[in-house]
C-alpha cells in the first residue's frame, strides 16, 4: 500500500486545499450570475472527487447544470459560460481560460505552479424529475471537422463504487501508465479492475500485490476482446481503442505479471518504492 499513499492525491495536499478554494470562489461567483439558468447547484465529480487522484496530476472537475429552456442550444450554453469565465483572467490567480474538447479549462498559478479546473456545462433534458442527464457541446477537433454535442450524465460517474482497495489498485495502475506511457484512460482502468474483481469472484487474493497482479492479468488476458460501455453514455464505447494500444497494454501487463510469478519481488521494478 506504500506507492498507493506515497502518490495518491490527499485532501490536505496544500495546493489542492489553495485549488479547492478557487473552485469553491468560481462556483459562486458562476450561481451568482447564472443562478436562474441553472437547475440545482454545480456539482463535483472525477477523480480528486473519489480520492482517486495522483498529487503529481490532478485538477477539479465541476458540471454546471443548465435548465434547457434557459439556452437555445448546447454550443450557446458552452460559449455563454466561456465568455464569461474568461472574464477572469486575471484575477485569484486565473493565468487563462481555454476552449477544451467538451470542458471549459481554467488554468490558475499555485505556488509557482500551473493548476486546472475543468468545468462541463451540461444542458439537462427536458425531462420530469431529471437534475442530471442532458447534453454538452463537443467543439471540433480539426479543420475538417464540425462542432457537436454528446448526450451525458456526470452524476452516474460519480455512482460508480470502488472498495478501498480497488482505489489504491487504480491509483498504482495510473501512476504506471503514466510514468510507462501505457496508452489507457484512467476511465477504462476503473472499469476492467471492476471486472477483473468480478471475474475472479471466490477467489480473490489475500495480498494487495496480488490482487494488483490479477487485475494486470485479467487486462492482458481481456484487453482485445473486452466490450466496455460508460455508465453515462452507453453510445460511448471506452474500450474502442486502436489494436495496436491494445498490444502495448497487453505486453506490458504479460510483463509484470511473467515476472512477479518468476520472482515476486520484481514488483518493485514496476512498481518502484512499492
Amino acid at each position: 500500500l506504500l506507492l498507493a499513499n506515497k502518490v495518491r492525491l490527499e485532501s490536505n495536499d496544500p495546493v489542492y486545499r489553495i485549488l479547492d478554494e478557487k473552485a469553491r470562489w468560481i462556483t459562486h461567483l458562476i450561481i451568482s450570475e447564472f443562478g436562474s439558468d441553472l437547475l440545482g447547484e454545480p456539482y463535483r465529480f472525477g477523480s480528486s472527487e473519489k480520492r482517486t487522484a495522483l498529487k503529481e496530476k490532478f485538477d477539479i472537475d465541476i458540471c454546471i447544470p443548465g435548465k434547457s429552456s434557459a439556452f437555445s442550444s448546447t454550443a450557446v450554453m458552452y460559449n455563454d459560460f466561456f465568455e464569461f469565465l474568461k472574464g477572469l483572467e486575471g484575477s485569484n490567480g486565473i493565468v487563462r481560460v481555454r476552449r477544451q474538447s467538451k470542458t471549459i479549462g481554467i488554468i490558475l498559478l499555485i505556488n509557482g505552479t500551473e493548476q486546472k479546473i475543468d468545468v462541463l456545462p451540461n444542458r439537462i433534458t427536458r425531462r420530469r424529475g431529471n437534475h442530471s442527464s442532458g447534453y454538452i457541446y463537443v467543439n471540433k477537433s480539426g479543420l475538417l471537422s464540425r462542432s457537436t454535442y454528446t448526450k451525458t450524465n456526470p452524476r452516474l460517474l460519480n455512482d460508480i463504487r470502488l472498495s478501498e482497495t480497488q482505489k489504491r489498485i487504480l491509483v498504482v495502475l495510473k501512476d504506471w501508465k503514466l510514468r510507462e506511457n501505457i496508452p489507457i484512460s484512467s476511465h477504462l482502468l476503473q472499469y476492467l479492475i471492476l471486472d477483473g474483481y468480478s471475474y475472479n469472484k471466490c477467489r480473490i487474493p489475500n495480498s494487495f500485490s496480488e490482487k494488483l497482479i490479477m487485475v494486470l492479468e485479467y487486462i492482458a488476458n481481456n484487453i482485445d476482446s473486452t466490450y466496455i460501455s460508460s455508465v453515462e453514455n452507453t453510445n460511448n464505447i471506452i474500450s474502442n481503442i486502436p489494436s495496436h494500444q491494445k498490444g502495448i497494454i497487453r505486453t506490458a501487463c504479460k510483463e509484470i505479471v511473467e515476472d512477479y510469478e518468476y520472482q515476486p519481488n520484481s514488483i518493485l521494478k514496476h512498481f518502484p518504492n512499492y
